[in-house]
């Protein structure tokens, strides 16, 4: 139960609760809320130093765009359309394209193949077929419980990962108990679908590929191999393919026997040159995939007596492969034909006595057959055919034949079955009845034809590689994106038409140059306005100095003369071009000036803008300026060329001898740290060996190349790369060890780095990049952190070429925004740190003060409580008084 002292008043009848909160409110007023509004203001001036980073940035970008020069390497491209209006293509223009006019015949498309299985009746029946095929390089295998939907999804599973196989599978249902599997290539072009069959000819069986081969033939008439994705790995493991045993070819009129579970592409094309056959690895791009494969100058084919292993291997690496011909339509009786005497009838068997169960009785001299149905394309086709005494089968045959005209069947009787073929294949309406009429009016027939084999194609879009033609020179690509004929463009063909031929332009874009000046502009008064607002009076950095200060370096930019031009430049200041500060402070762009100034001295305005080096001589290159490279014109003497390293045999005769089988030459790559490792034989030739090595270097990726010596049989590797990190690394590994060295070449050789000087203070070199050092806070290096390539191959000698630096415009604003907005020690962080600073000593304070505040308000209540306790104590003890004063006798009375 509360005391009469926890209540305030009711001893003393003073409300001394609300004194105190009255004498605490003036308390804070006085000495607390001073700090909250500080604290406020703090975060008021942090506000504004944060939106200043912003549009300071967005100053910066647009700065950028002009000191790289992208802004002055923009392009448009215009391109007409075809005859009938429409838009045979669409292009664009890189940095890299230049001012010129094309006339582009768009002759076809590139198209991605499409190929089409058998008819199979359910998708959910095992399709009893077991083995294995590839698909572009990816192995899918398929058991006997796989359906054609399971099928699918084996397929497309090979369709992803790092490797995809690059084919899509899918079902086409054209109605009950027709289901085919198709095939579809991600990728357009004459390629295709690179398929690769197992032992058990599962595409064969799918319906896929026909029983027939052909082979692989080149443009110059040679022959190639299928494309691998690696020229080092063995042919079995590349394409996932299970391979016989070892087998021997034809190639020419060479023999060379090759074990595709060991042998690589670069294996057999260095075993066919080794045999005096030309052969060449070509490589080849397509969608950011990389593929290989060799051509022959010659026939390829099997030996006798490993016809069945040599046509494998064939098959497996492409030199012939399965046709994928469209399958013709045939139309079989139900029943057999019989001749005269009972035989089963053939073409040479009289019509008269001939029987059918169709027929009640056999063919008669004056009996005529009408010839009635549709050919493959739907047309009718009626003719008589009258039986004679000496007609024969073969006159019937002959008879059906004509009767379908141009698009014809072909007409045959096995068996005593006769059997009707489409000439044309692919899907057919083709439908046949042979009605005999007899002499004496009865009617029957010779049977009844139906469809055994449906007409359909197996490639049901063919692909093809894209074709046009740019002034008059015709080209072909894999696809319909192409950027490797006009330089910097990229043409997008959206529809061929061989009859028009179009004009594509390409010209500079001036428009889009002057906008990024125009935006450089607008992003200067975004801040100058910025500014302006944040120091006026009552704003958050009203008298802030630093503020008014980066302003005034922002703006010395433009009123500042770009230093450090080449010679004769037309421009130094942005006044010059259009690009001006007006009385306002604001910078405004007069686009005619400036288009002027384009359109008459580009290179002098983009110099104006950007930032660049200018050497006095070719084998000097300008790669970049350092933040702290000042403008000026450096001289830069080259005291050692940078070298490549460089392995030169000796003592080789020019024709290998094998010590045994497993002989090997090891070359590694310092720069690509791989090796690789070219197996030896008897009679490989220097010029053998270097074709080898380069086309493995070339599969590999190492940056090494391989040469025959001035003297015609020794062997020289050359890294491609400068300085020391470049090495290459040689070991001759014989079978029978111990064996010398019969190249001369084994060891290690290094390139070395340039060395000189820049503007006569030392510079560090890397390779064939040389750039100036750092100087010290006593003697700073003007030219630190300017590198430049030297391309020569000795010193400079007494006169050193030079390179001009120069900071222009884009590149001095994008310097001074740098250093307002960099994270850490950048102006506005340091601004922000320190106001972040103030506002956690204030909150500190803050916190302080509001704790003695509430040690203050404990201690009142606490006085006025004890006030209220001692008040109350006097009040009872006087109420007990008067009680007993009042309990007392009235003494008067007993007067």
């Amino acid at each position: 139960m509360a005391s009469v002292a926890s209540f305030s008043g009711l001893a003393s009848g003073i409300q001394w609760q609300d004194m105190i909160d009255q004498i605490m409110q003036l308390e804070q007023a006085r000495r607390l809320d001073p700090l909250t509004d500080r604290i406020t203001e703090q975060q008021r001036r942090a506000q504004a130093w944060t939106a200043y980073q912003g549009v300071v940035t967005k100053l910066g970008d647009a700065a950028k765009a002009l000191r790289d020069g992208s802004a002055f390497g923009t392009f448009k491209v215009t391109a007409g359309t075809g005859t009938d209006g429409r838009a045979l293509l669409t292009a664009s223009a890189s940095a890299d394209a230049a001012p010129g006019s094309y006339r582009v015949r768009v002759l076809d498309l590139a198209r991605a193949e499409k190929l089409s299985g058998s008819v199979v009746e359910s998708t959910s029946t095992p399709l009893g077929l077991s083995g294995e095929f590839a698909l572009n390089g990816r192995n899918v295998t398929i058991t006997a419980s796989d359906t054609l939907a399971s099928l699918r999804d084996k397929i497309n599973a090979a369709n992803s990962g790092a490797n995809p196989s690059r084919v899509s599978a899918s079902i086409l249902s054209t109605g009950t108990g027709a289901h085919r599997l198709v095939l579809t290539s991600d990728v357009a072009g004459a390629t295709g679908i690179d398929l690769a069959d197992g032992a058990t000819h599962v595409l064969g069986a799918l319906g896929l590929v026909s029983d027939t081969y052909a082979a692989n033939r080149t443009v110059s008439g040679g022959t190639a191999t299928r494309h691998l994705s690696s020229m080092t790995t063995a042919i079995a493991a590349a394409l996932g393919v299970t391979m016989p045993m070892p087998s021997t070819i034809r190639v020419g009129d060479q023999q060379i026997t090759v074990d595709l579970t060991v042998d690589s592409l670069a294996a057999i094309a260095a075993k066919i040159e080794a045999a005096g056959v030309p052969a060449r690895t070509v490589e080849e791009t397509v969608d950011g995939r990389t593929t290989y494969r060799l051509e022959v100058e010659a026939t390829v084919g099997t030996v006798a007596g490993e016809e069945v292993e040599g046509q494998r291997t064939l098959e497996v690496l492409g030199f012939s492969q399965p046709t994928r011909d469209a399958v013709q339509q045939v139309l079989t009786d139900e029943s057999a034909w019989t001749a005269s005497g009972g035989a089963a009838a053939d073409g040479t068997s009289a019509l008269v006595g001939l029987d059918t169960p169709g027929l009640e009785t056999a063919l008669a001299a004056g009996d005529t057959i009408t010839i009635a149905g549709t050919d493959g394309a739907g047309a009718s086709v009626l003719q008589t055919f009258t039986v004679g005494s000496t007609s024969t089968v073969d006159d019937l045959l002959a008879a059906i034949e004509g009767a379908f005209g141009g698009r014809g069947v072909t007409a045959s009787v096995s068996g005593g079955t006769l059997s009707v073929t489409d000439s044309v294949g692919g899907a057919s309406k083709l439908a046949l009845s042979l009605q005999v009429s007899r002499a004496g009016g009865d009617l029957g027939n010779l049977g009844r034809l139906s469809t055994s084999t449906t007409g359909r194609l197996r490639e049901v879009v063919a692909g093809s590689d894209a074709v046009l033609e740019v002034d008059g020179v015709r080209v072909t690509r894999g696809g319909n994106t192409i950027d490797d004929v006009i330089a910097g463009v990229t043409l997008d063909l959206q529809a061929a038409d061989a009859g028009s031929e179009i004009d594509v332009t390409v010209a500079r874009d001036d428009g889009a140059t002057v906008a990024a000046i125009e935006k450089f502009a607008d992003a200067y008064n975004g801040v100058a306005s910025f500014v302006k607002q944040q120091t006026a009076p009552g704003a958050a950095l009203a008298a802030n100095g630093t503020l008014r200060s980066t302003m005034a370096q922002l703006t010395n930019v433009l009123l500042t003369g770009v230093t450090g031009l080449p010679a004769g430049a037309a421009y130094s200041r942005g006044a010059l071009v259009g690009v001006a500060l007006t009385k306002t402070g604001t910078l405004e762009v007069d686009t005619d000036a400036l288009k002027a100034a384009l359109q008459t001295n580009l290179a002098d305005v983009k110099a104006l803008f950007g930032t660049n080096g200018t050497t006095s001589d070719a084998a000097l290159e300008y790669v970049v300026g350092g933040s702290a490279t000042q403008p000026g014109t450096y001289d830069v003497a080259i005291t050692a060329a940078a070298t490549r390293p460089a392995l030169t045999g000796s003592g080789f005769g020019g024709s290998y001898t094998a010590t045994g089988a497993g002989d090997e030459l090891q070359v590694t790559d310092g720069i690509s740290g791989k090796t690789v490792t070219l197996g030896l034989t008897t009679g490989m030739t220097s010029t053998d060996i270097v074709a080898a090595l380069n086309t493995q270097f070339a599969a590999d990726g190492l940056r090494l190349s391989a040469a025959v010596a001035a003297n015609g049989t020794d062997l020289e590797i050359t890294g491609t790369d400068y300085g020391t990190a470049a090495t290459v690394t040689v070991a001759y590994a014989p079978a029978v060890a111990g064996t010398p060295d019969p190249f001369g070449l084994a060891g290690t050789a290094s390139g070395t780095d340039v060395a000189g000087t820049i503007g006569g203070r030392p510079a560090t070199g890397v390779g064939q990049l040389l750039t100036a050092d750092a100087g010290t806070a006593a003697d700073p290096n003007p030219a630190e952190g300017l590198a430049v390539r030297y391309l020569g191959t000795a010193p400079t000698g007494a006169t050193a070429p030079t390179i001009a630096f120069a900071r222009g415009v884009g590149g001095l604003m994008a310097q001074v925004t740098d250093l307002l907005t960099r994270s850490g020690d950048g102006t506005i962080a340091s601004q922000n740190a320190s106001i972040d600073s103030s506002i956690a000593s204030l909150e500190r304070r803050s916190d302080d003060v509001a704790a003695r505040l509430e040690r203050r308000r404990e201690s009142l209540v606490q006085q006025f409580t004890a006030m209220e306790a001692a008040l109350s104590r006097i009040q009872a003890q006087g109420n007990w008084l008067t009680q007993q004063l009042a309990a007392m006798p009235d003494w008067s009375s007993d007067e």
